[in-house]
């Protein structure tokens, strides 16, 4: 098993159009475009031999929480293609390896349901922190403002403090970018 490391605008049709038919297929629908929305996205593709068995990206993303912005690197669209053969771990392990590099912090948004699985990968994962998030460009794209509170937050902070101080108030946190 490999990890290739892609920017998205280097991405391949052929790769499009997998992580297209497999969004497809995990969630029946596929709410993203790619080729437009993700050209600065950094993608993680885990192989075996040339087929890929999980795929995921890291976005940057810019916070602003009590008036000071961060650049974040937001964890999203993990995909493992085989959910029983420890991909999506060796994946996300991977995703944390990265992160850990380049000191950068990386957060996304998961089900409950696999919270679990994010915890195991070593991901800190909060359950009171996405109904805090506010996109205010919302309303000038049809997107939505905010998430539902039943989602959970997957953090990694290899420099430490950030989440804690997110943490700290009740305070909503500003994004500059759709949910991803």
């Amino acid at each position: 098993m490999t990890i290739e490391i892609q920017t998205g605008h280097d991405l391949s049709d052929e790769i499009i159009d997998m992580m297209n038919q497999q969004r497809v297929q995990e969630y029946e629908i596929n709410t993203k475009n790619f080729r437009q929305n993700e050209q600065d996205s950094t993608f993680f593709f885990l192989r075996d031999g040339g087929q890929v068995t999980a795929f995921g990206m890291l976005k940057p993303i810019t916070l602003i929480h009590q008036g000071q912005m961060t650049t974040v690197l937001g964890i999203g669209n993990i995909i493992a293609r085989d959910k029983s053969a420890g991909n999506g771990k060796q994946l996300m392990l991977s995703i944390k390896a990265y992160l850990d590099d380049k000191q950068r912090i990386g957060l996304g948004f998961c089900n409950s349901h696999v919270a679990g699985f994010y915890r195991k990968c070593g991901y800190q994962v909060l359950n009171d922190l996405p109904e805090r998030f506010r996109y205010p460009l919302a309303s000038l794209n049809g997107e939505k403002e905010k998430l539902s509170p039943a989602l959970n937050s997957l953090c990694h902070d290899p420099i430490g403090g950030f989440i804690e101080a997110l943490q700290s108030d009740d305070d909503h946190i500003y994004i500059n970018q759709p949910f991803w």
